[in-house]
């Protein structure tokens, strides 16, 4: 009589059964694999059957949760926790069993065990440095800037980048291991037990290299640096080896014919290039590898702020400067530089000028939090800058000094944002005032896609005069909000932003930490305060809905959404909206 097994169950050409289950089709777009496939490392039918029964039970409830959810991110949570809990016991089962087995083994065996077994506690040991860090990471993701994102994966970057060069490494050692375990064993194990151990090889390896390809995808994602179309074990194209320098023209070229950068971001890349050349010389490119890329990185964080501009080191050699030992730049500084050197590199190897990045993931630790680099306004600070003395009252000549500051108040908009304002960005959208945040109509720019946007004016601008300003302006024949602003490389706000770092001085707030981006953290953390939830608060400041559900599939808020939002701004300040 023929054998009828569950269809969850299968049997490898050794007789070895394993779990198997494919993903309903109505979970796929949420889930990491379409099939999952675990082995149960036994060819005994009596064994397997509750094995493979226990896990059809298991998946069967994860796939009723995920259903149930309402979004498709915790759809995803739920697939990654299913997989984690299937092969949660399977690695250091195995480990263990390979420990109790040693000591029946004698000669080269033993020490050919001891090494596999000292090569899976360290990749044990990795797995949870990462998981590690990625538990000490996703908490702090919510509710903050685009800066302090960067800021965050810098920092998560430079502390996974060791553990993903472990992993190559591992990979290396275990791939090299399997030839000489298998050719030793061979003779001595059954080739089902020889099977099991092929097999937890081949899953360990690839978990490995999963991991370390997700990682480095969400980090390049998050840096805007494209990913190497080069596979692993390819081999290598030849490239033609150019002087740094021109590596540098090309890739300048490309970028600005491609309208990638903007003429600020020009003029920040070629200085960074310009100091990179300074310390490193023009070499060829194909010279250039780690070595040389340690230590520019090692000068580079050891130099003061303002390079270029402090007549102090103009004229001076880098080692000459290095001998000063002056206050290096700040950890953001120097890890600005270092990104921007492995994007010239990512650049250049997809173009075939070489074929290797030493650049990347060396960046630094930053010791201070993402979060204390830019702080809120307290209540106390909101009544010195919106109730002045009268000797600083009295020096506020020019709309801008009152209404920008304002505006940012009740916004959370971006300084060049409310600069750069057109009249024709006051509009009337559902019945609710708004201001249009765009890069429509002359020159302007913004900083992102998802800054386009309407924000609804809050009623304390409306009865602070914002909208018989515009008309005002209007009837004179004016088509900016802040006519007397010019444009500058930086785009309108540059003069602001030099006021208002005075303005700060002279109303006694001296904390380096509060400037005018912290307008932005006031108005986010009073809406989190306030329950607000997240994908608001990124819609009405600008910042992107990384979620599947909000960012791909749902449209914008309406104004009448988020109208309420924007009154929920209270702050506990009388006089606000008063001219200066």
């Amino acid at each position: 009589m023929a054998l009828h097994f569950s269809s969850h169950l299968h049997k490898n050409r050794y007789g070895i059964f394993g779990f198997r289950v494919v993903v309903p089709k109505d979970l796929r777009l949420s889930f990491p694999k379409k099939e999952i496939r675990i082995s149960l490392r036994t060819s005994s039918p009596r064994k397997a059957k509750p094995l493979a029964l226990r896990l059809q039970l298991v998946t069967s409830d994860y796939f009723s949760r995920m259903r149930r959810v309402p979004s498709i991110d915790e759809a995803i949570a739920i697939g990654h926790d299913l997989i984690r809990e299937l092969s949660a016991n399977t690695f250091e089962d195995l480990t263990e069993q390979l420990t109790e087995f040693l000591p029946a083994v004698e000669g080269k065996g033993a020490k050919l065990l001891q090494e596999l077994i000292s090569l899976r506690s360290r990749h044990s040991e990795i797995q949870e440095e990462k998981r590690s860090l990625l538990r000490e990471l996703v908490p702090k993701l919510a509710d903050i800037s685009d800066d302090e994102v960067d800021s965050l994966f810098c920092d998560f970057y430079a502390d996974v980048t060791p553990l993903m060069a472990q992993e190559s490494q591992l990979v290396s050692q275990l791939n090299e291991f399997s030839l000489r375990a298998q050719r030793h064993l061979q003779d001595r194990l059954h080739s089902q037990e020889l099977e099991v151990l092929r097999e937890a090889q081949a899953a360990e390896i690839g978990s490995i290299t999963d991991i370390a390809a997700e990682i480095a995808a969400k980090v390049a994602r998050r840096a805007g640096a494209p990913l190497s179309d080069a596979g692993v074990g390819q081999p290598l194209a030849k490239v033609d080896s150019k002087p740094l320098a021109a590596i540098v023209e090309a890739y300048c070229d490309n970028q600005i014919s491609e309208g990638s950068w903007t003429d600020k971001t020009e003029a920040e890349n070629r200085a960074i290039f310009a100091l990179w050349l300074r310390i490193v010389g023009d070499q060829s490119v194909a010279d250039y590898g780690y070595e040389q890329h340690r230590e520019y990185k090692s000068k580079l964080s050891k130099l003061p702020a303002n390079l270029n501009k402090n007549p102090l080191y103009r004229d001076k050699a880098i080692d000459d400067i290095l001998a000063m030992e002056c206050k290096p730049a700040a950890p953001n500084t120097i890890n600005k530089n270092l990104v921007r050197i492995s994007a010239l590199f990512e650049w250049a190897t997809k173009y075939g000028y070489t074929s290797l990045n030493p650049a990347r993931g060396m960046t630094m630790r930053n010791p201070k939090r993402a979060s204390e680099e830019r702080k809120a306004f307290s209540d106390a600070d909101l009544r010195s800058l919106f109730n002045p003395p009268a000797q600083v009252k009295s020096r506020l000549k020019h709309p801008y000094q009152h209404w920008v500051p304002l505006i940012a108040l009740f916004t959370g908009a971006r300084l060049n944002e409310i600069c750069q304002l057109h009249l024709c960005d006051f509009d009337e959208s559902d019945g609710v005032h708004v201001i249009r945040i765009s890069d429509e109509g002359g020159s302007k720019r913004l900083k992102t896609k998802a800054a386009r946007r309407l924000i609804p004016i809050h009623s304390k601008l409306i009865d602070a005069g914002l909208l018989d300003y515009v008309s005002e302006l209007r009837d004179k024949g004016h088509d900016r909000l802040f006519p007397e602003l010019s444009e500058g490389r930086d785009g309108y706000g540059t003069v602001v932003s030099k006021w208002f770092a005075r303005y700060c001085s002279q109303c006694g707030i001296t904390d380096p930490g509060k400037v005018f981006h912290s307008f932005r953290h006031t108005v986010i953390d009073c809406l989190k305060q306030a329950g607000v939830s997240k994908e608001k608060i990124a819609a009405l400041v600008g910042h992107e809905d990384d979620s599947v559900t909000f960012g791909r599939y749902g449209k914008e808020f309406s104004p009448g959404v988020m109208s309420p939002v924007v009154e929920m701004l209270k702050w506990g300040v009388t006089g606000l909206t008063e001219q200066h």
